[in-house]
């Protein structure tokens, strides 16, 4: 009789144990993917929790991984050593926009542009924005002096993106793309 209780709660164990390991490597592969509703109420998971931010969109960038919220250009939140930082915030709902998102780059935990320099001619970015996914396509990367200043000419529909150089300290990376489909989500 003993021997049985035993078998039934090594079995109960093992399930138990089975149904944790496949729920948490469920929660694992699936906890960088936001849902529309998430997008909707700008909620972002933090250790665990769930905390309302004041996001107003998001920038994804599927080639490096990249799904991070960004604020109104006056929030305080709206800077780079927090943050993605809106340098220009003529948005893609406004005619012949441009939008320009800074970041850090290197090995901290703000380095959200750490992998941009991966980017070439041709790669997507996506902006969300207002029940909108804005979808652009890189159409040139360079360096450039670092100076403060970002030199780029003023086409309509661009989201420019600059973060400093991993090769070249003096240097800054510039990655322009144009602005190619507008889908409601």
């Amino acid at each position: 009789m003993l021997s049985n209780i035993k078998k039934i709660l090594i079995l109960i164990f093992i399930l138990l144990n089975t149904f944790l390991l496949i729920y948490y490597f469920i929660y694992i592969n699936n906890k960088n993917n936001i849902t529309k509703d998430e997008f909707i109420y700008s909620y972002y998971e933090n250790d665990g929790h769930i905390i309302k931010n004041n996001y107003i969109g998001y920038l994804s960038i599927p080639k490096i991984n990249l799904l991070k919220g960004f604020y109104n250009i006056n929030d305080k939140n709206n800077t780079i050593s927090k943050n993605i930082q809106i340098l220009k915030d003529d948005f893609p709902d406004k005619d012949n926009s441009i939008l320009v998102f800074a970041a850090h780059s290197g090995n901290t935990s703000i380095s959200f542009f750490k992998d941009l320099y991966k980017l070439k001619k041709e790669d997507f970015i996506y902006v969300y924005y207002k029940n909108f996914k804005y979808k652009y396509i890189v159409k040139d990367t360079y360096l450039e002096e670092k100076d403060g200043d970002i030199e780029f000419t003023k086409d309509k529909n661009i989201l420019v993106l600059t973060t400093c150089s991993a090769i070249d300290k003096t240097k800054q990376l510039v990655i322009i793309s144009k602005l190619i489909n507008k889908k409601g989500y």
